[in-house]
């Protein structure tokens, strides 16, 4: 175990701060002042954050040793007394630079102030770490505050090209600094990995500039190659080769500017009519480690906490358990801490994951494993992540035994082969509305009809309604009646909240939610109106 302190607001807040960090969406920003995630041009890119042909040379033993500070106690050392921005301020180093954007970009923070102080907001239960380990490092502290230009501080966003999480990593670059990629995790997520792998990217790139920031920054925006490219194309024509001289993207030509100008507004919050959240440096989390693979769901409830509230803590998990290959740990408030170790001491290994391996044999399919195992081949794919039928012998499966298709599985095979009826969807049908419609689990609509969770419905599409009432496991039910809901591209609160009958402030009070943002794959608890 190690701890990480973290500060956030005393008595209990923070739950409501950290359920904001899933909040965000992809919106351009310039474009809607409630929108919490960076435009296009804020976040990176195929060319920002790919590191190129020329670049392709960053040293293996640079991965080692970030892997090596994530295992270790990461101490912060900062003195209770003080209060985090005039730490922050302390370390500003990186020059201004001379050009007619940053005046551009401080009036759009002046017009724009709401803004500012709700990123700022949700930046407060990681702002301390990021901080600590860059003044650790002796690097300007103003790349603390880089998330702001590159995420707005949501460890969920995602740029149109692929690149995620704070700091924005292309998956190739993430990968390149120990980021690992895959069905169970997205490292690019993790707020400890992910900002070793920054601090470690924008350290590199500096010296390959030869010290100069504004330059490095560009480069960690646009790429290495590229900057490189137009200094040379600058020097060929005689003319000077610093970021105020260079022809770049538009995006990288704003990017430095924005920087600098959340650093004006940090250094001298009155001139811009703002207050900044109260960050102290009295509270924090700690990394619990649970010894082996562990499902969310019990994690939660031997921490004594809400589901929602563990997964904000570990953004970078992706499915409903920690990776079979560790790293065995969860980030939990430390007050929850001990509560988690001691409900892991009374649990084996083996019982913290409801589920088995399955040896395929030659001869095997999905529909007899699945019969075998009394689950669907729907929960197979999903569980194991196919999109086909083509399962291979000497290869393994997962197999859940037990719960619903979003978490593990159903306890009893549903009788889809007997007595059905077809119905055609109208509008405003939901797959709930439905299933309590016909007095059958959500679950077994599901797989009685081949659908997952994220499917949609069609007016006019014709479903599979069986008859009579099945005993099947819906752990997607909650206490009263609550579902989990899974965020699709398009969706809003009101939109939502029309579809389950149900309020905005209801499901802003069910999720502690801040303000309307929701992004892609958000997962919200939602007690839909049966009347």
């Amino acid at each position: 175990m190690y701890e990480i302190k973290f500060f956030t607001q005393p008595h209990g807040i923070w739950a409501v701060v950290l359920v904001a960090l899933l909040a965000g969406c992809a919106s351009d920003r310039r474009n809607s002042a409630t929108s919490e995630t960076p435009p296009a041009h804020r976040v990176g890119t195929a060319q920002g954050r790919q590191l190129e042909v020329n670049n392709s040379r960053v040293l293996k033993s640079r991965a080692a040793s970030t892997h090596a500070r994530q295992t270790t106690s990461l101490p912060v050392g900062q003195p209770e007394n003080q209060e985090l921005w005039s730490q922050l301020r302390v370390g500003f180093a990186i020059r201004d630079v001379d050009t007619p954007r940053l005046q551009s970009e401080i009036d759009w923070l002046h017009q724009h102030r709401d803004y500012a102080t709700r990123v700022l907001s949700r930046a407060a239960p990681v702002l301390p770490f990021i901080l600590e380990q860059t003044r650790a490092r002796g690097l300007p502290t103003e790349l603390a505050l880089l998330p702001f230009v590159e995420s707005a501080f949501n460890p969920t966003a995602t740029s149109r090209s692929g690149a995620a999480g704070l700091w924005q990593f292309m998956p190739a670059t993430g990968r390149q600094y120990g980021l690992t990629q895959d069905w169970w995790a997205d490292d690019r997520r993790d707020l400890i990995k992910s900002t070793h792998a920054a601090l470690d990217y924008l350290t590199y790139l500096n010296r390959e500039v030869g010290g100069d920031w504004p330059l490095t920054l560009a480069a960690y925006n646009g790429g290495l190659g590229t900057l490189f490219r137009a200094q040379a194309r600058n020097r060929d024509k005689g003319l000077n080769d610093n970021f105020e001289a260079l022809v770049l993207r538009q995006e990288t030509r704003h990017y430095v500017p924005k920087l600098l100008a959340i650093r004006q507004l940090v250094a001298q919050p009155d001139a811009f009519g703002v207050r900044l959240p109260v960050v102290p440096l009295v509270s924090s989390f700690q990394l619990v480690e649970t010894g082996g693979q562990i499902e969310l769901a019990l994690a939660a409830r031997l921490a004594e906490l809400d589901i929602g509230q563990l997964q904000s803590l570990n953004p970078a998990l992706r499915r409903w358990a920690t990776r079979p290959e560790g790293p065995h740990h969860l980030l939990v408030p430390a007050d929850q801490a001990e509560a988690l170790r001691r409900g892991l001491a009374t649990i084996e290994i083996s019982q913290r994951v409801n589920w088995q391996r399955h040896a395929i044999a030659r001869g095997d399919s999905l529909s007899t494993i699945a019969r075998r195992y009394g689950t669907t081949v729907a929960v197979l794919r999903q569980t194991n992540n196919i999109s086909g039928s083509a399962i291979r012998a000497g290869k393994h499966l997962l197999v859940p035994q037990s719960g619903d298709p979003s978490r593990t599985t159903v306890a009893t095979t549903p009788n889809c082969n007997g007595p059905s009826q077809a119905y055609q969807v109208a509008l405003g049908d939901t797959l709930w509305m439905l299933s309590r419609r016909h007095d059958i689990s959500l679950a077994q609509l599901q797989q009685c009809n081949d659908l997952s969770n994220d499917s949609t419905l069609s007016i006019g599409q014709t479903l599979r309604i069986p008859q009579g009432t099945l005993q099947v496991a819906d752990t997607r039910r909650q206490s009263n009646d609550a579902i989990d809901y899974r965020v699709r591209r398009g969706d809003s609160l009101s939109h939502i909240s029309r579809k389950f009958g149900v309020s905005v402030n209801q499901l802003r009070r069910w999720n502690g939610l801040v303000d309307d943002l929701l992004q892609p794959g958000d997962l919200l608890k939602v007690h839909p109106n049966t009347t």
